[in-house]
């Protein structure tokens, strides 16, 4: 049986994780299906190269700078030998087999571009991870989302998802998150330079692939049976948590910039959104 899915994940000063993630996988899945690559993004806290002495059969990459997310995944995927690619966190973990049904959906539907998979946290909730793209008229809903509460959840989650959807059916989507990624090595030529957009360093850049990939005509799709654990911001320092959140900010409005090109809409929205993460943030600090 030859091997029908490269692994890909970054690790950057998060060995145990790395380690704990790596475990899960051999565990759970079978092992003739996948080949397993972890890309070291220049680590200065431990020696990657444990994770070869506990797992002979992974292929580490090394790099000597730390590229961020989209530029070690863009390495891993050059080194992969195999036609589907699944990009995974280092702070994920498999409590059961969650790649075959994944891997499935994706050879059997080829308008599908990308294929996420039920995200949780430790605790088992659900995290938000099937996404729509933002718009001026979803901001609006979603600062007044009293008024959603009149609609049935199929059509208020249908319609909004993030925050209004509970995972709990297969659907279509915008974008899934970037820690469990799936999809064909193919695809990427229909990208420029034919590989992952790496304009952004971290965070952002699932949503602007799965739009580079739904411009290309494929379309991004949720599973809510495969469950897998996703710890989240276990990488991230957290006195640094601040900037990111900043940093997240800019890119939501560059995404949004680069999907709308109506500079009016871009005002707005711009004036819309800023308003609201401003004013949530007030209210956070007011009622601590």
């Amino acid at each position: 049986m030859s091997k029908q899915l490269s692994i890909i994940i970054i690790n950057y000063n998060t060995l145990a994780l790395t380690k704990q993630c790596i475990a899960s996988i051999f565990k759970h899945c079978n092992e003739e299906l996948f080949e397993l690559i972890v890309v070291d993004n220049a680590s200065s806290k431990e020696d990657p190269a444990a994770l070869t002495q506990e797992f002979p059969s992974v292929k580490l990459l090394i790099n000597n700078n730390n590229n961020g997310f989209a530029g070690g995944n863009n390495l891993g995927i050059a080194h992969a030998s195999t036609p589907y690619i699944l990009l995974l966190n280092s702070d994920t973990y498999f409590k059961e087999e969650s790649l075959i049904s994944a891997l499935k959906t994706l050879q059997e539907n080829p308008n599908i571009g990308v294929v996420g998979v039920q995200l949780v946290y430790e605790n088992g909730k659900y995290q938000n991870n099937a996404r729509s793209f933002r718009s001026i008229t979803k901001e609006l809903l979603e600062i007044n989302r009293y008024l959603l509460a009149l609609l049935p959840y199929k059509v208020r989650s249908q319609y909004m998802l993030n925050q209004f959807f509970r995972g709990d059916y297969d659907t279509p989507c915008d974008w899934v998150s970037g820690a469990y990624f799936l999809f064909r090595k193919k695809d990427l030529y229909t990208m420029k330079a034919h590989q992952l957009d790496a304009r952004f360093f971290m965070y952002g850049e699932d949503h602007l692939w799965c739009y580079q990939f739904k411009k290309a005509g494929l379309s991004t799709y949720y599973l809510s049976a495969p469950k897998v654990v996703h710890i989240a911001n276990a990488s991230t320092d957290r006195s640094k948590l601040k900037q990111l959140q900043t940093t997240m900010l800019q890119h939501e409005l560059i995404i949004f910039n680069e999907i709308n090109r109506s500079k009016i809409k871009q005002i707005v929205f711009k004036v819309l959104f800023t308003t609201k993460v401003k004013m949530r943030e007030f209210l956070k600090n007011f009622l601590k």
